[in-house]
């Protein structure tokens, strides 16, 4: 049961049949959306317009009590849910709304750090745009900001938490109950994401992650993403300071992959890009301590890296603790520049940094000259990382396929005694003993996969089963290839790979031979998995929201199920419906957990009310756009022969796809 239809049921005693009205075919589904469903002009004559009047089989006694009980309800939920985010009145009924979300056309005027910028200005500075508020107080909390301010034409006085997650691309807004100071159940998030650069603004559930269907006018949503990328045009790159970010020019002569090789090969080898003596590198859990003597001083600073934002974020050192603010260096495409900006450690959130742009910039031209001598001699180890060429001759799903097969069948890619091959599944990772043919080395390892970064781990054990202080790593980049480097298992920071060159090359080209095995392949079940055909007739983002859509709503979308019930739980939704065309039509219900980040739902099966340890696989991917199907452990995300028959799965892509149309 959806938060509103226990709120309308319980609190205020509406009728079931108005109540399933109200969720199902009106699409509201928290009390915020029904709050904000009219104005406070017009809220008592919607509620029998919109609502009572389309149910005729209300007498008019019963028609009388459920509208006075409707128009309490609607007061009360004023008291529960304002969303102070844009400056909006509730949408009429008719008019367009932003539903499962709403993106907007490229932005050519603007970068991401730009936006992100205006982002961080509205948060903490909401006069300034086009907000009716007064008595605004921002303050810094752990992991997010707290703000509270007086809406002026309702003179109601509001209080939210803002968590600002740049990595994700995520600025998140979520209301506070002025009464148990409590975060309501329900977020609104506005979502910078490239390829090509745009906004996207919607709704979700704190508990379980999932979308909901957001009654909110869309006109007024257009007009506040049309105010943060003017003022992110007009704003950025201003100043004489670095303030909330500054840019390169871009970079060119060099590619991606050896810029990135070079700032990480400067934090371990400092004095090959600039003047200092006396380093030192400590490893550390997390994290990489470094301490180094630059124009007479000492410096200790702690190193962080993110590999799938390529971003590298310094910590200084003052009396052994670290510092509130951290030094943020990134890498960013399309065009091709290095990106600095300082933020708050709490809570993620970009703060002014009163220095010359000129200070971090003169760092640019050490890294681009690394890069390209990188780019410049054929490499003889793989160093700081190794990278395929395009592959071109294989999908991204044959190739995690081809991956995951050489795990558990390590012969098809690497000489060893295939009698001697040993596999085991363990809790979050495979365990791996096997025989080197060339050496008659016995060797022991720990694998772990990550599908929703696309990046498998190699940790070889010594004799006693301890993993190392170092692993290997092979991930996938785009353009679609595949990348093979070393780091420290401890501070998860590269390291400089001595094993030879032509080692990586072997690997990547056997792997995508598999891969093509597996592709051409043909049969009647998904396998390790089924890709439907490239879509070309919606975007990304509408075949995203059309998949969460058919989750919630499986019969609406050309599913023959009957029966639906959804219920929001801490971290996950639960379905429960019945199967039309299997024999009894069975009910059978699934945990459905959402992975935005990835684009990826999962579904694991209860039975006796105990969660499978098997997951169901429901994906979006790109270059080109398709949905993709499979099944894995949920333990170790290691793929599984799916014995589904393939028209089951083509299927559910064509109603998904046909939903999407339809949006």
């Amino acid at each position: 049961m959806s938060s509103l239809a226990q709120f309308l049921s319980s609190d205020a005693r509406v009728d079931a049949k108005i109540v399933s009205y109200m969720t199902q075919t009106l699409k509201l589904e928290t009390v915020s959306d029904f709050a904000n469903f009219w104005t406070a002009a017009e809220y008592e004559k919607g509620v029998q317009s919109d609502i009572i009047q389309k149910l005729p089989g209300l007498q008019d006694a019963a028609s009388r009590l459920q509208t006075a009980r409707l128009r309490a309800a609607w007061k009360l939920a004023q008291d529960q849910a304002v969303t102070p985010i844009v400056k909006k009145a509730p949408a009429a009924v008719g008019a367009p709304v932003v539903g499962m979300g709403w993106t907007s056309p490229e932005i050519t005027t603007a970068s991401l750090d730009g936006l992100w910028e205006a982002l961080v200005r509205k948060a903490r500075n909401p006069s300034k745009f086009n907000m009716d508020v007064s008595d605004v107080v921002v303050a810094d909390r752990p992991g997010y900001i707290a703000r509270s301010m007086t809406i002026n034409p309702t003179k109601a006085r509001v209080e939210e938490h803002i968590y600002a997650s740049e990595r994700k691309g995520e600025m998140i807004y979520r209301l506070v109950d002025a009464g148990t100071k409590q975060e309501t159940d329900d977020e609104r998030v506005i979502a910078v994401k490239e390829g090509p650069l745009r906004l996207e603004f919607f709704h979700r559930h704190v508990s379980d992650g999932y979308r909901t269907y957001w009654q909110a006018p869309l006109d007024s949503v257009q007009k506040m993403i049309q105010e943060l990328i003017e003022y992110a045009s007009k704003t950025e790159g201003k100043g004489e300071v670095v303030g909330l970010g500054i840019r390169s020019e871009e970079i060119r002569g060099t590619s991606h992959d050896s810029l990135w090789r070079s700032m990480m090969a400067s934090i371990r080898e400092p004095a090959r890009y600039f003047t200092c003596s006396d380093v030192s590198i400590k490893e550390c859990n997390g994290f990489v301590q470094r301490t180094l003597t630059a124009n007479g001083e000492t410096y200790i600073e702690n190193i962080y890296d993110d590999e799938p934002s390529c971003e590298i974020v310094y910590r200084k050192l003052v009396n052994g603790s670290e510092t509130d603010e951290e030094r943020v260096v990134a890498l960013r495409a399309h065009p091709l520049q290095i990106e600095f900006h300082m933020r708050n450690k709490a809570d993620g959130f970009r703060v002014d940094w009163n220095m010359p742009k000129s200070a971090p910039l003169s760092c640019v031209e050490a890294i681009v000259r690394e890069a390209k001598r990188m780019d410049s001699t054929q490499p003889t180890t793989i160093s700081y990382g190794t990278t395929s060429d395009p592959i071109r001759e294989c999908s991204y799903d044959s190739l995690m396929a081809a991956v995951q097969l050489s795990i558990k069948e390590p012969w098809r890619v690497i000489d060893v005694d295939q009698t001697g091959c040993d596999v085991q599944d363990c809790d979050g990772f495979v365990q791996r003993k096997m025989k080197l043919s060339a050496t008659g080395e016995s060797v022991l390892e720990r694998i772990t996969v990550n599908e929703e970064i696309g990046e498998v781990t190699y940790n070889k054990c010594d004799a006693s089963g301890k993993p190392s202080d170092v692993e290997r790593v092979l991930t996938f980049t785009p353009p679609l290839r595949l990348e093979f480097y070393e780091r420290s298992a401890r501070s998860g920071l590269r390291v400089d790979w001595k094993a030879p060159y032509d080692v990586a090359r072997d690997t990547f080209s056997k792997t995508v031979q598999l891969a093509k095995t597996i592709e051409k392949g043909s049969s009647d079940v998904v396998g390790l998995g089924l890709s439907s055909k490239a879509i070309t007739e919606v975007s990304q983002d509408t075949l995203w929201k059309a998949m969460l859509f058919a989750m919630r709503n499986p019969a609406e979308c050309g599913l023959k199920v009957t029966n639906v019930t959804v219920r929001d739980m801490s971290g996950y939704m639960q379905r429960s419906m019945c199967i039309v065309e299997k024999p009894g039509s069975p009910t059978v219900t699934d945990n459905i957990r959402v992975i935005e980040s990835a684009q990826e739902i999962t579904y694991r099966p209860v039975i006796n009310n105990q969660e499978s340890e098997e997951e169901r696989v429901f994906a979006v991917r790109s270059d080109p756009l398709r949905m993709e199907m499979f099944c894995r452990r949920s333990k170790d995300e290691m793929r599984l022969q799916w014995t589904v028959p393939r028209s089951t799965a083509v299927g559910v892509f064509d109603a998904t796809l046909m939903a999407a149309q339809r949006m």
